[in-house]
């Protein structure tokens, strides 16, 4: 079974804030892509120094405003890739492109039912082998269950 180690980064090219689908997020503040951008590629440039051999830029995708977060749009553990069902209809298409995209690196690819909501590793991470699963806003509850199932 291959294992995903790698980490993914996509840039923050199409970053916006144009709506408002939590408390965190205010059209009316004030943003700046260019520091997003800045900030972004001092990242990556600290990723290759330490681990260039594990960092793979996932592209931008004009009109997928938060592809930066591409962390939430699928949880990676194993030889799985888990996507994301986002609550919020403005990032539903990141999840297709996302899937796609890892659908190509012949990853066993699974879908969370449009039952259920889900934010990927924005609500899953691994500790001491052992997956740690929150839920509230963002993910049902019973997603921990769902995941268990595989």
């Amino acid at each position: 079974m291959s294992q995903v180690k790698d980490i993914y980064l996509c840039p923050p090219e199409h970053l916006e804030l144009a709506y408002s689908i939590n408390p965190w997020m205010d059209p009316d503040d004030h943003f700046s892509r260019e520091k997003a951008m800045s900030e972004w590629k001092e990242l990556v440039s600290i990723y290759q120094e330490l681990i260039p051999d594990q960092l793979i830029l996932v592209p931008a995708k004009a009109g997928l405003t938060e592809l930066c977060f591409i962390g939430d749009s699928v949880f990676l553990y194993g030889d799985k890739a888990v996507f994301s069902r986002f609550a919020a209809k403005e990032r539903y298409n990141e999840t297709e492109y996302v899937m796609s995209y890892f659908q190509e690196l012949g990853l066993n690819c699974i879908r969370v039912p449009e039952t259920m909501s889900y934010e990927g590793s924005g609500e899953t991470m691994v500790w001491n082998d052992r997956v740690l699963v929150g839920y509230g806003q963002r993910s049902s509850a019973g997603i921990d269950s769902y995941l268990s199932s595989f």
